[in-house]
């Protein structure tokens, strides 16, 4: 039987002026792979107190699920993550997940009705 993983992702953004500096900490420690929530959660907690980052953003992953934000310094941002994720769940559940209904219902959300 194998083992199911999850993956745990911690996303900085940084709120730098100098172009050469931001690449090298979104390059640096941009995405950082963790492998459990605990670590994840102190990583994020440890850049959330530094003065160049702007927001931090913990995700989850179970193998062959949707990556899902678990935790966000911003929490305004946090909610309307979980609300966009609930309403494309609800909309994969209507339409299903492999139909062109929903591809199309994706771009719409996306990119907004007027560009389709």
């Amino acid at each position: 039987m194998t083992e199911q993983r999850d993956k745990y992702i911690v996303e900085a953004n940084f709120k730098v002026a100098d172009e050469d500096e931001w690449d090298w900490l979104t390059e640096a420690f941009g995405a950082t792979y963790c492998e459990s929530e605990p670590q994840a959660m102190a990583i994020a907690r440890f850049l959330t107190s530094h003065a160049a980052v702007e927001m931090v953003e913990v995700l989850h992953q179970r193998e062959g699920q949707r990556l899902e934000s678990i935790w966000c310094s911003d929490p305004h941002a946090l909610q309307a993550a979980r609300e966009r994720l609930s309403r494309v769940n609800e909309a994969a559940n209507i339409l299903g997940i492999e139909s062109p209904a929903f591809a199309e219902w994706l771009y719409i959300e996306k990119h907004g009705d007027n560009e389709y």
